[in-house]
C-alpha cells in the first residue's frame, strides 16, 4: 500500500473538519450577534469524528472508518439543517 492510499483519507477527513469548524463560526457569530442560541459547541463533534473517520480510513477496509464517516456526516448534516432553519426563522 502506497503513502498515498494512506494520506488521502487523513486529508479528507481533516478537510472535512475544517468545514465543520467553518460552519462553528459561522454559528457562534449568529448566536453572539443576537439571533438565538445556536449551540455552535456542537460541532465540534462531527468535527472530531470526521478526523477520527480519516485516520481509521487509512487502513483499507476499516468498519470503524465508514462507521466514524456516517456518524460524522450524519451529524454535520443534521447541525447544518438545524442552524440554517434557526437563521432563516424556520424552526
Amino acid at each position: 500500500m502506497s503513502v498515498l492510499e494512506r494520506v488521502l483519507p487523513l486529508a479528507a477527513g481533516v478537510a472535512a473538519a475544517i468545514l465543520s469548524l467553518t460552519l462553528l463560526l459561522i454559528a457562534r457569530f449568529y448566536e453572539r450577534s443576537g439571533g438565538g442560541r445556536s449551540n455552535y459547541r456542537l460541532f465540534l463533534l462531527p468535527a472530531g469524528l470526521l478526523v477520527l473517520a480519516g485516520a481509521f480510513s487509512a487502513d483499507p477496509g476499516s468498519r470503524a472508518g465508514a462507521a466514524l464517516w456516517l456518524a460524522g456526516g450524519g451529524s454535520l448534516l443534521l447541525l447544518c439543517l438545524r442552524l440554517y432553519q434557526r437563521m432563516t426563522r424556520r424552526g
